[in-house]
């Protein structure tokens, strides 16, 4: 698999597909069907644990590609997306913030 591709690939899709910059489902199967139309058709498991029989990139792949082209171009990234993100973010941290403070005490 050649990295540099998908990340051309995934960067054409946000530019041109902007509900892809808040959803790496929609992204991956704008990706799959870029690449592969065929797999549309194919079931979702077959597609997702056969990735590499079909020569597709995993899942992950396509969002590490999407993470490193939004922090190169943030004006690929949605703002309903950044406020939901930098909510989640804060989300996480009282959870872990808290998780600690319980654990201590015991």
């Amino acid at each position: 698999m050649n990295l540099k591709r998908v990340e051309q690939i995934v960067e054409q899709i946000l530019k041109e597909e902007p509900s892809t910059r808040e959803d790496d489902y929609i992204l991956t199967t704008e990706y799959y069907s870029r690449i592969c139309p065929e797999v549309l058709d194919m079931p979702f498991r077959y597609v997702f644990l056969g990735h590499k029989t079909l020569n597709l990139p995993n899942f992950k792949t396509i969002e590490r590609a999407r993470r490193k082209i939004q922090a190169r171009l943030p004006e690929l990234t949605s703002k309903k997306c950044k406020e939901k993100r930098k909510k989640l973010e804060n989300e996480y941290k009282n959870y872990y913030i808290n998780w600690e403070d319980k654990n201590e005490l015991q």
